[in-house]
């Protein structure tokens, strides 16, 4: 590394974010004219702010972390809009420190989610069934849907909470801790070989893990139910039946009984004379 060769490369590869940090921080790597490092994966939270920071503090803004953390989260995995956004915001506030305030009023009409950040907000129950606008998991979806079918967005979702259900099983049977350090290697090696669960990263699979943990089995058991009825009436109509899937899941805390076994289709509560009263109704109009 000292003394590179004009007519070769040294590659070395480190799967361990904790390795990727120290390789990182090494001012061969640094400082070097001749060293590359070049991430492969996209970057974490922490990465993230320390790339926005940086890019601010270049540009003269300086930004307390509330600020930083609220452009993560309106631009998300949007990474092709971070330079023309950041770019706005030191065009604006050049030479001055700013807060989150001040960055709310720059991003204002900005918003970017991903699908995990919807899980995320799937992950904190409502208090009561009124249709609150400003309520964070419609803004989630509203961008979602913008960008994607309801369709698309159920096979998403539903493909998500089938990895998710396969860590919460390995929690509940004993075989992943939970707030506790672990290593992630371990636990994947005694896998069966098949399993999906042994190609993620350390860092992926302890991530998916404690999305895992943050619901009990049976909540996500149940967000699968109300999914895949959706999908099990044919094509006709399926836009519309995954857009009333997807509001029964993000409002299943608040459901009651009856309406939760009528949408994930356990059974209808709805019987035969009430069915033939409807039909009545129905043929003579």
């Amino acid at each position: 590394m000292k003394s590179p060769q004009e007519t070769g490369y040294l590659v070395i590869t480190v799967k361990d974010f904790r390795k990727h940090r120290e390789i990182l921080r090494n001012n061969l790597v640094a400082r070097g004219s001749s060293v590359c490092a070049v991430r492969l994966s996209f970057p974490d939270r922490a990465s993230l702010t320390e790339i926005v920071k940086g890019k601010l503090s270049d540009g003269g803004v300086k930004v307390d972390e509330r600020g930083i953390q609220l452009f993560i989260l309106r631009l998300s995995n949007a990474y092709n809009e971070y330079s023309d956004c950041l770019s706005s915001i030191i065009t604006m506030y050049s030479g001055k420190s700013i807060g989150y305030e001040e960055v709310l009023e720059a991003l204002q009409g900005t918003e970017n989610y991903a699908v995990d950040d919807f899980v995320y907000a799937l992950l904190n129950p409502m208090g009561s069934g009124k249709v609150i606008k400003r309520r964070k998991i419609y803004r989630i979806y509203g961008s979602l849907i913008q960008s994607m079918s309801a369709e698309r967005l159920l096979n998403t979702l539903l493909n998500k909470i089938d990895i998710f259900i396969s860590f919460r099983r390995l929690i509940n049977n004993g075989d992943l801790p939970v707030s506790v350090a672990y290593s992630a290697t371990e636990v994947q090696d005694k896998l069966p070989e098949d399993s999906r669960l042994k190609t993620y990263s350390a860092y992926v699979f302890k991530r998916m893990a404690r999305i895992a943990s943050m619901a009990s089995l049976e909540d996500w058991l149940n967000m699968r139910l109300l999914l895949s009825e959706a999908k099990r009436q044919g094509k006709i109509g399926l836009e519309d039946r995954c857009e009333k899937a997807l509001f029964s899941m993000m409002h299943r805390s608040v459901l009651g009984d009856e309406r939760f076994f009528n949408d994930s289709g356990i059974i209808s509560t709805v019987g035969d004379s009430e069915l033939y009263s409807l039909n009545t109704v129905f043929f003579r109009v």
